[in-house]
This record gives structure tokens, sequence and C-alpha cells, in this order.
């Protein structure tokens, strides 16, 4: 599985540290500690925060990610929107992190 350029990953991980939305900031703030998040293009949707191993539109859709509620909690989520747990965004981001591993292992075993 190819990954992203690095450096359009960065610059895209820094711009969304000063995206104007404030649930991506703290989404951000929280998921860049991730190594394995951290190497992957991430892109913001409404309220969350998805990745991708493109760094270029069509951006992946079928990766877990985090998801603003409308009353301002988060969940994570895979690929086909099912929540896996809801709770602290620290909890949320690291179940993310752990599907990620997961979902990455399955692409590369399909290539």
């Amino acid at each position: 599985m190819k990954m992203p350029d690095k450096t359009r990953v960065d610059e895209k991980w820094e711009s969304l540290v000063m995206d104007d939305n404030g649930h991506v900031r703290k989404i951000v703030r929280v998921a860049s500690r991730h190594h394995v998040l951290r190497q992957l293009f991430p892109f913001a949707g409404h309220n969350d925060l998805r990745f991708s191993v493109k760094d270029e539109y069509p951006y992946d859709w079928d990766l877990p990610y985090v998801r603003t509620t409308p009353y301002g909690g988060y969940e994570a989520r895979v690929c086909d929107g099912i929540p896996i747990i809801a709770g602290n965004l620290d909890e949320v981001v690291m179940m993310v992190a752990d599907a990620m591993v997961v979902a990455l292992a399955g692409e590369s075993n399909e290539s």
C-alpha cells in the first residue's frame, strides 16, 4: 500500500491545527499524538476528522474516523459509519487509532 506524501501530510496537519472549527482543532490536537494517524492525510468534514492514505482528492472514505455528535460528544466510527465507541475524546481517538491499524493491515493484505 502506498502511503501519502509526508510533506503534504505534515502541511495538512498543520493547517487543521488552525482550522476555524473548534471541534476539528480539538480532535486534531489529540489525534496528532498517535503515530498511525499522524502518517495519514487528515481531512475534516463538518465537525468530523477523517483519514486517508491518498493525499489528493478523492480521499478514502473507508477508514475509521472521529465523529462529533450533535451534542458535542465524540464517537469512533468504522468505515460504514457504525459507531464503535462513544466517550471522551482521548478514548475515542485511541479506538480510532487501534481500528486504523487493523484497517490498514487489511488493505495491505488485499494489495
